[in-house]
């Protein structure tokens, strides 16, 4: 069984990949990030919002494509993507930053909206921030996947 999911994700992989790399929204030369554009009312969300957890999702899938395919165009999206977590939801991103108690990367980002603090995106968000750093050696990837970890241990 296995087996057959490898094979999937191999034929899978680079299409999830380039309909990824089309689908963002770059905000400036260095970051990007995954719009929803539908409202999200349980939130008080508009579109376009944002999400750690999407961003979390697409993350390790580009870095992947490119390591299959050396198409540099995956390997820019994902720092992209990367450099989206440096980004406060304040300022348009999703990222809610602390001094002293870490970053919290949410689940539904806006700045005029909730802060629901979900933990299920956070940890997802942990987890691609992980997988990033394994695969690339990235030093930025490292301090996120700290900042976050920094945050749980101060809000759990």
């Amino acid at each position: 069984m296995k087996l057959f999911y490898l094979f999937i994700l191999i034929l899978l992989l680079p299409l999830i990949a380039i309909n990824a790399a089309q689908s963002v929204e770059w905000k400036s030369d260095s970051y990007l990030l995954l719009p929803y554009n539908f409202p999200w009312k349980i939130y008080d969300l508009d579109p376009p919002w944002y999400s750690a957890m999407a961003q979390s999702k697409a993350l390790p899938l580009l870095i992947y494509a490119y390591n299959m395919t050396g198409l540099e165009k995956y390997r820019e999206t994902a720092e992209g993507i990367l450099n989206s977590f440096f980004i406060e939801v304040s300022d348009g991103g999703i990222t809610y930053k602390t001094d002293k108690s870490g970053w919290w990367y949410e689940l539904y980002a806006k700045n005029d909206s909730k802060h629901p603090k979900v933990l299920n995106g956070m940890l997802w968000a942990l987890v691609a921030l992980d997988e990033y750093f394994k695969a690339t050696n990235d030093t930025k990837a490292k301090f996120l996947f700290d900042q976050g970890i920094k945050s749980l241990q101060e809000n759990l």
